[in-house]
């Protein structure tokens, strides 16, 4: 399950990537930091440091696909808001 494997992402602070479907703007490949999940009634969303934006970005994550961890480690952003 996808949302397993972010939240082990993120207790590791592993570097992640993965395709995203947007209804806006359609396909694209994301790498970044995971910092957290946040559920709502309508949907379960991943917060992660978009490296292509250099900002947070929320994700769907019903729309994530080929999600992977990566190697890489990160050190957490202290000063990040979600």
């Amino acid at each position: 399950m996808i949302e397993d494997d972010i939240k082990k992402a993120i207790e590791e602070t592993k570097v992640v990537e993965f395709d995203y479907d947007s209804e806006k703007k359609g396909h694209s490949h994301r790498i970044g930091e995971p910092y957290d999940i946040k559920h709502t009634a309508q949907t379960d969303k991943l917060y992660l440091w978009d490296y292509s934006r250099a900002e947070i970005r929320a994700f769907i994550i019903d729309n994530i696909s080929n999600f992977k961890i990566l190697e890489q480690t990160f050190v957490p952003k202290k000063a990040l808001r979600i």
